[in-house]
């Protein structure tokens, strides 16, 4: 499927916005962890890992909604012509 331009969708725009915020937040997780290895701290790693796992999900579903979304709004874009036209 041929990525929609930023600003032509709302709808698209607000979810893939979702999803960087998604994947920050799970990458910036993944360095702490890295640090409380080096650490040592049992306890932050152990509430560090569900943090990890709930910001792995929020971005798996947050890239789940992006596909969902373009294959029901925009499914004429594949073929090289806008929902619209």
């Amino acid at each position: 499927m041929k990525p929609i331009p930023q600003g032509s969708c709302p709808t698209c725009d607000a979810l893939w916005r979702k999803y960087a915020h998604a994947t920050a937040e799970h990458v910036k997780l993944l360095a702490e962890s890295q640090v409380v290895v080096i650490t040592r701290d049992k306890a932050r790693d152990e509430k560090l890992a569900v943090e990890i796992a709930d910001a792995g999900q929020r971005r798996e579903s947050a890239r789940t909604a992006i596909r969902e979304h373009e294959a029901a709004a925009h499914k004429d874009v594949e073929s090289g012509r806008n929902a619209g036209d």
